[in-house]
């Protein structure tokens, strides 16, 4: 059986390993990915020479939902940041307290859940903006 500290170094050891690596690949792609499409849709609208395009509406969800996958993607973000801090302190508390066993506490698990449902629906967004955007595309390119 471990001791406290060492469990507790473990801990935050797997944490933080755990923390930046997942975070940072799908933070980068999904940033990437729905502000690059959301530019180069807007950069290809300005640069029309007769401004006919068919259904624009696909390509106006498109960006609704891509700036959503942005917005959903920034408040997690700063969601997933706060839970991590809070983490923290707490593995922090416990080890200079008295308690045997660790447990998060109510904010944490919500800061977390919370973390989790917005990632999600970022990714959500995304997939359903890029998805508006072929079709708009497609039928544009197809038809014209």
């Amino acid at each position: 059986m471990e001791s406290r500290e060492e469990w507790y170094k473990k801990e935050f050891l797997r944490f933080e390993s755990g923390k930046s690596r997942e975070s940072s690949k799908m933070d980068n792609a999904i940033f990437l990915v729905s502000t690059g499409t959301l530019v180069l849709s807007i950069n290809y609208i300005i640069n029309l020479k007769d401004f006919s395009v068919l259904n624009p509406l696909l390509l106006i969800s498109s960006w609704v939902l891509l700036l959503l996958s942005i917005l959903t993607h920034i408040m997690g973000y700063y969601c997933s940041k706060t839970f991590h801090e809070t983490y923290m302190d707490e593995l922090n508390d416990w080890i200079r307290g008295p308690a045997a066993y660790f447990s998060k506490s109510k904010t944490t698990i919500q800061y977390e859940k919370s973390t989790k449902i917005l990632t999600n629906l970022s990714l959500i967004f995304l997939v359903l903006g890029l998805v508006f955007v072929t079709c708009f595309t497609t039928i544009n390119f197809y038809f014209s």
